[in-house]
């Protein structure tokens, strides 16, 4: 096993491995690794002001850019878009590019920055942190956002919960009943999903009234806070 893995240390960043990451998932297998590696692996973690001399190679980019969620929640995000309700697909086969156009906190919290950044871009996920808590939710919407000041129906849009950050099974996804409320353009909202999930004035708002165009799937009721939000354009590749 270790003349398998010989090759292949050399593209590992052990280095951007966090403490307990290293002492949990590395340490058991020290015996694996070239003794220099570990020494120098333990003297980085128990000496972190001490200059080194290792070739420190810099981080991974990752594959998407997201600070909420990672290349799990994209493949069932995909296989939701495709409505595989009961497969899903895993990040080896995803069919979609997922370009970030917006975030909350680099580029600013208004329905003004959302317009500059979301418009006419075509199909676009929207993912939201709740503050103080694990659940991440959000929406998929088809259609080019804009500033027509119009609602309009979208049989393929859907809401989406995942009760527990870290738990995939805690995902819940709700399709557009194809109302004509399914989606709102205004100049003065930003992301419009009918009353089940909307940005306006800074906040986001979910209301269960007669307009209605998602079924329930746990989106905290009334105006609630979130930590962060990110959109991003959905491309078929």
């Amino acid at each position: 096993m270790r003349r398998t893995l010989h090759k292949f240390i050399p593209l590992i960043r052990f280095y951007h491995i966090t403490s307990e990451d290293f002492i949990s998932k590395v340490d058991p297998f020290k015996a694996l690794l070239p003794e220099d590696t570990i020494d120098n692996l333990l003297a980085f973690h128990m000496n972190s002001n001490k200059e080194l001399n290792i070739d420190l190679h810099p981080p991974r980019m990752p594959k998407y850019d997201s600070n909420i969620i990672n290349g799990s929640y994209f493949a069932i995000l995909s296989s939701w878009i495709e409505k595989k309700n009961h497969f899903y697909y895993n990040e080896r086969n995803i069919p979609y590019n997922f370009n970030l156009l917006y975030r909350a906190s680099r580029d600013g919290d208004t329905h003004t920055d959302f317009h500059i950044k979301c418009d006419k871009k075509g199909a676009t996920m929207v993912v939201i942190k709740i503050k103080d808590s694990e659940q991440i939710v959000g929406g998929y919407n088809p259609l080019d956002w804009n500033s027509s000041n119009l609602w309009v129906s979208a049989k393929d849009s859907f809401l989406f919960s995942f009760t527990e950050k870290n738990n995939l099974q805690s995902a819940k996804v709700g399709y557009s009943n194809n109302n004509k409320y399914s989606i709102g353009f205004f100049s003065d909202h930003g992301v419009v999903f009918g009353t089940d999930l909307y940005f306006y004035e800074g906040n986001w708002h979910s209301y269960r009234d007669d307009t209605h165009s998602y079924p329930k799937i746990g989106i905290p009721g009334k105006i609630f806070e979130v930590d962060d939000f990110e959109i991003f354009q959905v491309v078929k590749k």
